[in-house]
């Protein structure tokens, strides 16, 4: 087996229904720790003389964050005047939550990439 040091999670291009093309990449473990931890705050109450810890959770930017790193680039994606909308973290966030159409699209092409790396760790087992 070969790994690209230099690129170890690459990208994986998608050709969109009605045109254009998107290009994701599945989240490692390690990045979905660094993500978890940059939106988890803790802090102290204290209940009856009692400390306790909670962790505060931003579920909003988990999920931009998410999405900014699965979804590395696209191409033809436009608005309906015509406008190539850019791949910004604000513009990925606002369709993944906003339109199911290309939400569904995105996560369905994110199960196919897991579905294909659980194939390729299975052949690599029975090796």
């Amino acid at each position: 087996m070969f790994f690209d040091l230099d690129n170890l999670n690459p990208g994986t291009w998608f050709d969109l229904p009605g045109g254009g093309k998107i290009c994701l990449r599945i989240l490692p473990l390690d990045d979905a720790f660094k993500i978890s931890k940059e939106i988890t705050k803790k802090r102290v109450e204290y209940k009856q003389g009692q400390r306790f810890e909670v962790e505060d959770v931003d579920e909003h930017r988990n999920l931009a964050l998410t999405w900014d790193y699965i979804i590395l680039d696209w191409e033809g994606v436009k608005s309906k005047d015509g406008k190539e909308i850019p791949c910004t973290m604000d513009m990925k966030a606002r369709l993944m939550g906003g339109s199911p159409s290309f939400g569904k699209v995105v996560r369905g092409f994110v199960n196919h990439l897991n579905e294909l790396e659980a194939t390729e760790q299975e052949a690599e087992a029975k090796n």
